[in-house]
């Protein structure tokens, strides 16, 4: 799946389709959408030919993967 309206993802999609994936030998179909859609057929849990997914790019801030339990203290919480 690949969010047209977030560059780095529209852009990361790309690369990856001409260099990472095809270079292993795999075949694939871009679903291009916006994030929305992204989001709304990311929660679908059925094979691909069938509405689901197998792959798509994200993100994380960097406060969220060096320190996880971050993400869930209040806004201003600095402990």
């Amino acid at each position: 799946m690949q969010a047209t309206n977030i560059d780095f993802m529209r852009n990361a999609a790309d690369l990856d389709r001409r260099r990472s994936l095809r270079s292993i030998g795999a075949t694939m179909q871009v679903a291009a959408s916006d994030w929305g859609g992204v989001v709304n057929r990311r929660a679908v849990k059925a094979p691909p030919d069938q509405g689901g997914w197998n792959l798509f790019i994200t993100w994380a801030d960097g406060n969220a993967v060096e320190q996880p339990d971050r993400a869930r203290r209040p806004r201003g919480d600095r402990r």
